[in-house]
């Protein structure tokens, strides 16, 4: 988490320092709309992986651990560097 909070510091230092030289563009901001999402569900899809690999061994109490875990990770980190509420579905990461 700490690089995921580093790579994130960075776009938002940029972002404010292309608008403050208005040169912010649209796609800029979409790009770095699409990093943070990235970001914000990394954690997420490593645990939903691990709970993957849970899963095709037999250890089905384990699985349903990481992916709980998973869940809570996504609404955190989302909240966290995205500032919203609304979450992906874990399904769809």
């Amino acid at each position: 988490i700490t690089s995921v909070n580093s790579i994130v510091s960075d776009i938002d230092r940029i972002l404010l320092i292309l608008e403050t030289k208005e040169a912010l563009t649209n796609d800029i901001k979409q790009l770095a709309k699409e990093v943070k999402e990235k970001c914000a569900s990394y954690r997420a899809k490593k645990k939903m992986l691990d709970a993957e690999v849970a899963q095709n061994c037999g250890n089905l109490k384990k699985a349903e651990k990481f992916k709980a875990e998973a869940h809570a990770l996504i609404i955190q980190d989302w909240r966290l560097i995205m500032k919203k509420e609304d979450y992906p579905d874990l399904m769809s990461l």
